[in-house]
């Protein structure tokens, strides 16, 4: 098998197309790249709505706790969201 040759198979039924093949690269398409866009642009407005929560938060995590507390709680609150 050469290397440098794209990998092809045959013989797909689920294929939907005439020569019943599919190949394991990119899709030539339009509409994959639409797809692509769509859910990049989806990841960048939730990864800003989810930047934006940050702040607030810390700042009620520094208000609400009493001084001798914060680090220790800015540590816990750091390492629970690092869980999820």
């Amino acid at each position: 098998m050469d290397k440098g040759a794209p990998l092809v198979f045959t013989q797909c039924e689920c294929a939907g197309t005439e020569d019943a093949a599919v190949a394991r690269d990119y899709c030539p398409t339009a509409h994959c790249n639409s797809q692509f866009n769509t859910f990049f642009f989806n990841q960048a407005i939730g990864a800003v709505f989810g930047g934006l929560s940050v702040v607030p938060g810390m700042l009620i995590v520094l208000r609400s706790v009493p001084p001798e507390h914060r680090s220790i709680s800015l540590g816990f609150n750091g390492f629970l969201v690092s869980l999820f």
